[in-house]
């Protein structure tokens, strides 16, 4: 087996088809390639055939063609679009907000349902904040009208 490692551009190190038949020949930092036997052809696999070269550079830039396009597609709501967040009419408005950006498909619905869950995590805590302001109003007036004044 050669000790060689493939380097960026260059064909790969190799071994012979007798010391790896029907799997690929290439050589990756030191170590054969883990390719199934299943995916070679001609003792070569896609990724290592010097012959493919051409095809794929291709599949390269179609696939980043690809997911250049969905980033385009997908690409979330604009800075500022939701506006303010300091009421429950505000919390609605987002989700609705989100719900028509995930039927438009300028959102991914693993996104909607993380804002989603945000907005249920800040209308608990708002909710918290609110009993436990009328609770400490309440705590005050029931000690003012004992007679005793506000203890907290």
């Amino acid at each position: 087996m050669e000790n060689a490692t493939e380097s960026e551009g260059s064909a790969p190190a190799t071994l012979s088809e007798e010391e790896r038949p029907d799997q690929c020949r290439a050589i990756v930092d030191g170590r054969p390639c883990g390719v199934p036997a299943t995916w070679v052809k001609d003792g070569w696999c896609f990724a290592h055939n010097p012959a493919l070269e051409a095809e794929r550079r291709a599949a390269n830039l179609r696939g980043g063609m690809t997911t250049a396009r969905l980033l385009r597609k997908r690409r979330g709501l604009e800075e500022g679009e939701l506006g303010a967040l300091q009421t429950p009419e505000d919390a609605q408005r987002w989700c609705m907000i989100a719900a028509t950006a995930v039927a438009t498909g300028r959102m991914s619905a693993s996104a909607a349902s993380a804002l989603r869950g945000l907005v249920t995590s800040w209308l608990r805590s708002r909710d918290l904040h609110v009993r436990e302001t009328r609770l400490l109003a309440l705590e005050k007036r029931v000690a003012e009208l004992n007679g005793g004044g506000y203890r907290p």
